[in-house]
């Protein structure tokens, strides 16, 4: 099944046998329970057999849990004697159902052959060998490392940013690590650098404040800065590499008229030259 992954075309075909079986049989009892038996002892001791030829073939295999009673026949190989005990018990029940129950066993057989012949037919189907196993290669994998994330950075102006700090306050509550948020406020080149903005300052600190209770609801702990900036890409690439962060938390705001559109210049710039890990998320404007 493309969606379950299960075998649905053997499962229908053998439901609808079972069926006819039933059928035909006309519900006789012992019948319906000498075909049960041959099909359930077959299988157990299949179990069983299993369990012993895995101890023999693969014994330094690591094993959650080791069945009690083992049989030790060599330094390393060691057999459960309950897998022995039921494989023997199995086995002998099976051969009392062929012999002293006929029915059981004509249809018995014929249940296996049918089976043999689907599974020989996958298998040529699929161009495998009858007896082949089947090999899995290893994807190699370059060592990994645990990612350690001490120190945040999150760069807010408010609004829709707020998702932007949420956001890195949660990742800082998994790793443990410390938020800072900044606010930039943008000069022109017209101005000094220093030139007094009240009005602006006012509403980076409120901004700021708004992170600040967002930590406190994540009981992270996070440090604030209002920093004066030309350019906001150059600003915090140099604040970056100053300070030595781990991860970058951006903000990206897209319009719904447009949900295909970039990033934005800023953002792609700082995405290329930024020293750490970037982390960007994006919600949607109403324009």
């Amino acid at each position: 099944h493309k969606k379950y992954r299960t075998p649905v075309v053997s499962l229908g075909i053998f439901a609808i046998l079972a069926a006819l079986v039933i059928i035909w049989s006309r519900g006789k009892l012992h019948f319906l329970a000498d075909l049960y038996n041959f099909g359930a002892m077959l299988a157990f001791f299949s179990a069983h057999l299993s369990l012993i030829v895995l101890r023999i073939k693969q014994p330094e295999m690591h094993r959650p849990f080791r069945a009690p009673l083992n049989i030790k026949i060599s330094k390393d190989v060691s057999i459960p004697l309950t897998a022995v005990v039921g494989a023997l018990s199995t086995l002998a029940v099976w051969i009392l159902v062929i012999v002293t129950k006929p029915e059981g066993r004509y249809l018995g057989f014929t249940w296996m052959g049918l089976g043999i012949i689907m599974y020989l037919l996958y298998r040529r189907k699929k161009k495998m060998a009858p007896m082949g196993q089947v090999k899995i290669e290893k994807v190699k994998i370059s060592d990994f490392k645990p990612l350690e994330i001490k120190n945040i950075l999150v760069p807010t102006k408010g609004g829709a940013e707020t998702e932007t700090v949420q956001m890195a306050c949660e990742i800082a509550k998994v790793h443990g690590a410390k938020v800072t948020a900044i606010h930039l406020v943008q000069v022109p080149y017209s101005l000094p650098l220093e030139s007094p903005m009240p009005y602006r300052l006012l509403i980076g600190e409120s901004i700021l404040q708004r992170a600040e209770a967002i930590a406190r609801e994540f009981g992270v702990e996070i440090e604030t800065e209002i920093l004066r900036a030309r350019q906001i890409d150059d600003t915090i690439l140099q604040y970056l590499e100053e300070k030595e962060f781990d991860l970058l938390v951006l903000g990206a705001v897209k319009s719904q008229d447009d949900p295909h559109a970039g990033l934005g210049i800023i953002t792609e710039r700082i995405l290329r030259a930024a020293p750490c890990r970037v982390f960007v998320t994006s919600s949607y404007s109403p324009q």
